[in-house]
């Protein structure tokens, strides 16, 4: 039988990726903490450590400085 799909919010995604990345948790503990797949897991914790790095996400973004810049690019492009 299939789980159903959980939804995470950004805020959410970010707390678990810290946990792995600033506080050791290892990919399983954060997956029996939330309940998400391996693969969600996995991504959460690459995006946070890329975004670290200065890499610009494509998706939506986990830190907070991205998320200001998308939306300073968002409000100047609507003008």
């Amino acid at each position: 039988m299939r789980k159903t799909k959980q939804t995470f919010t950004t805020l959410q995604k970010l707390e678990y990726a810290k946990l792995m990345v600033n506080s050791g948790y290892s990919n399983k503990e954060v997956m029996e903490l939330s309940g998400a797949c391996s693969s969600a897991v996995i991504r959460w914790k690459r995006q946070y450590l890329a975004e670290l790095s200065g890499v610009t996400p494509v998706a939506s973004a986990l830190t907070t400085s991205y998320s200001r810049i998308r939306k300073a690019v968002k409000s100047c492009l609507e003008r």
